[in-house]
């Protein structure tokens, strides 16, 4: 009888994890106060069209934060949020803190590039299908809408 509670336990936490997995693999074109986007980890607008991410260029170990459109086989840049203080390297973090801003930072907690404070209030970042990235204050719907908010893609920016 144990044995069958076991069984029952186990195909439980199985189906638990596959659900993870699955729910992981949508697009995500949102970020939460005090989360944080690293390195290789990008969100992705609704229909796929626009990413926003850490970015680097070929001839340089400089890395940026941006907003880069994801049409056909070129990969073109439309924003750099840190142009004039580029990480020196891959140990980058976009964050939107609890205390109203948006930072750009290495993981040492560095700040290189912030927003300042714009609210008293949780926000929360957005990146819209016509490439731009929308800062909000965070609703009770917000939670409904993205159930899975630690979620991110992590391919290969630019």
């Amino acid at each position: 009888m144990e044995e069958e509670g076991g069984f029952s336990k186990l195909w439980f936490f199985m189906v638990v994890i596959l659900f993870a997995m699955v729910s992981c693999t949508t697009a995500v074109d949102t970020i939460y106060a005090d989360q944080t986007i690293r390195d290789w980890e990008t969100i992705v607008s609704a229909q796929g069209t626009f990413e926003l991410g850490f970015f680097g260029e070929c001839s340089s170990t400089n890395r940026y934060v941006g907003i880069w459109s994801k049409k056909g086989s070129c990969r073109h840049v439309i924003l750099v949020f840190n142009r004039d203080t580029p990480l020196s390297n891959t140990s980058g973090e976009l964050s939107i803190t609890l205390q109203g801003s948006m930072v750009v930072r290495y993981s040492n907690g560095h700040v290189i590039w912030s927003t300042g404070k714009l609210s008293e209030r949780k926000l929360v970042g957005q990146l819209q299908d016509n490439g731009t990235f929308s800062l909000r204050e965070e609703t009770a719907d917000d939670l409904k809408k993205n159930p899975n908010p630690l979620c991110l893609s992590s391919d290969s920016p630019v």
